[in-house]
């Protein structure tokens, strides 16, 4: 059986692929939903610094959210 919720609404689903800085700013620009961050199993490139490709890349992206986002981050530890 199939339960509804009043005054519920049906989630849009956005992929985004982050490549760069410009990105982020453009797409999240006043966004105020969920905001899912997918982090890669290994960042690209062999002489970066994973961690500090990840920090800046959540700083980043919590800078641009709007004051409602809610931010959900995935990946390894």
């Amino acid at each position: 059986m199939t339960h509804l919720s009043e005054d519920s609404k049906r989630l849009k689903i956005n992929y985004i692929s982050v490549t760069g800085q410009e990105i982020i700013q453009r797409e999240l620009a006043t966004f105020n939903d969920v905001c899912l961050l997918i982090l890669p199993l290994k960042p690209q490139g062999k002489r970066s610094n994973p961690v500090e490709i990840v920090n800046r890349l959540v700083g980043d992206v919590v800078n641009h959210l709007g004051s409602e986002a809610t931010l959900i981050t995935i990946g390894e530890t």
